[in-house]
């Protein structure tokens, strides 16, 4: 039986007043409603990431990533180092994680002031993850 037919059966065997019925039924429905509404809205506010650094009990290995060639590619003067970016990812091994330290240095010829050489960047470029967490998700 469905559930508007028994709650008018109830009505007619009882003295329960059809304007209270009818108020209790519109009040169910626009809670229904708005249940139903809360479900589908994403969120309004942005998602919050966490770029704090990583756990300091976590092992750490340092990386160098270096360029192949120090040459200026444009007057072939020696490149000098000028600066370097340091990027700590979260990187598994199965049942270990750890933290690589990854670091590229930046080179400028001193003698024409233009080139800036840097080491290749990494495959999610920002991201936390190495390449073996990520293999790991796509694997399963």
């Amino acid at each position: 039986m469905p559930c508007n037919a028994t709650v008018s059966a109830a009505v007619s065997n009882h003295s329960i007043p059809t304007s209270s019925l009818e108020k209790v039924e519109t009040a169910l429905a626009q809670a229904k409603h708005a249940r139903d509404n809360a479900k589908q809205a994403p969120a309004d506010r942005p998602r919050k990431t966490n770029r704090g650094s990583l756990p300091a009990h976590l092992e750490r290995i340092e990386q160098i990533v270096d360029v192949e060639n120090a040459a200026c590619p444009c007057c072939g003067g020696a490149l000098r180092q000028i600066g370097e970016d340091v990027a700590e990812r979260l990187d598994v091994v199965p049942t270990t994680f750890r933290v690589l330290v990854t670091r590229r240095p930046q080179y400028g010829c001193r003698s024409c002031e233009s080139a800036v050489a840097q080491a290749p960047v990494r495959i999610v470029e920002g991201g936390l993850p190495t390449e073996a967490p990520i293999a790991q998700v796509v694997a399963k």
